[in-house]
């Protein structure tokens, strides 16, 4: 595993790195057969009182974040990590699932896509309005996020509410 590690607010000491280093030990056991480069980025912060660790693993396509803050670094290090382990453990069973299910199911003839994998499909058009008009309507909506077609580029784009606070937006390439 290739690490990389900085830090704002905080300096980066030898026991922070040190904790970092042990803590991410423990994903060895799910990428020792991997045949790809996993490279894992922690960023730390201080903000105030809130210590916040932020940790994204990728390994050929997956990628994985977790983001935890608590009192105490070292406690935000070791519960970013938790749940990181999680979350590869979750998507691991859900491609075991999805695998062992088209196994088991007869392959079809067309190359239609399975409506019944998903709970719920749903179209809808795209308005083309500005990202600050698909904030209010996400908030209109109650939801977590918006797609909409972005007036000033003529993209889909997306706006999320973010667990940490705050809107983000998300922009193809």
């Amino acid at each position: 595993m290739f690490y990389t590690m900085s830090a704002k607010g905080t300096t980066l000491t030898e026991g922070l790195k040190d904790a970092v280093r042990a803590e991410l030990e423990r994903l060895n056991k799910y990428f020792a057969d991997t045949k790809g480069v996993v490279a894992i980025d922690v960023f730390m912060r201080v903000e105030k009182e809130r210590h916040i660790c932020e940790i994204t693993l990728r390994s050929g396509q997956e990628v994985l974040r977790a983001e935890r803050e608590s009192a105490d670094m070292y406690q935000s290090i070791a519960d970013a990590v938790d749940t990181l382990e999680q979350r590869y453990i979750r998507s691991k069973e859900r491609f075991l699932d999805r695998k062992r299910q088209a196994e088991a199911e007869p392959a079809a003839e067309s190359h239609e896509e399975n409506p019944s994998a998903f709970a719920r499909v749903k179209h809808f058009a795209a308005s083309t309005i500005e990202p600050e008009e698909a904030i209010s309507q996400m908030e209109m909506v109650g939801h977590d996020f918006f797609v909409f077609r972005n007036s000033w580029t003529d993209e889909i784009n997306v706006v999320y509410r973010r667990a940490a606070g705050g809107y983000g937006l998300l922009i193809p390439n």
